[in-house]
């Protein structure tokens, strides 16, 4: 998100388009499914979009272990050679 490039047209017009389908995703898993208890105070447990992405939030962790199972992490860049410090420095003006 950092990126100039996230903050183009194209990215903002990309991302409100998949966030419109992963909410109605949601949605349509949510109906479909019976209701979620958050925890022991949840008397009447109701099926939500919400709840549910709460819960698939809560339990990402155990889905990214097995997902990335074997998968080393990438960085986007590595930088094998380091300036040292001095070499960073700016040589003083006369």
């Amino acid at each position: 998100m950092e990126r100039p490039r996230a903050w183009t047209e194209r990215a903002r017009e990309r991302r409100m388009r998949l966030s419109l389908l992963t909410g109605s995703l949601l949605q349509a898993i949510a109906a479909a499914t019976g209701p979620l208890a958050m925890g022991p105070w949840d008397r009447q447990p109701m099926p939500s979009a919400g709840r549910l992405a709460n819960y698939l939030e809560s339990h990402a962790a155990n889905f990214s272990a097995l997902a990335l199972k074997g998968v080393e992490p990438r960085n986007d860049r590595i930088i094998h050679e380091h300036a040292h410090i001095n070499e960073l420095q700016q040589p003083k003006a006369a």
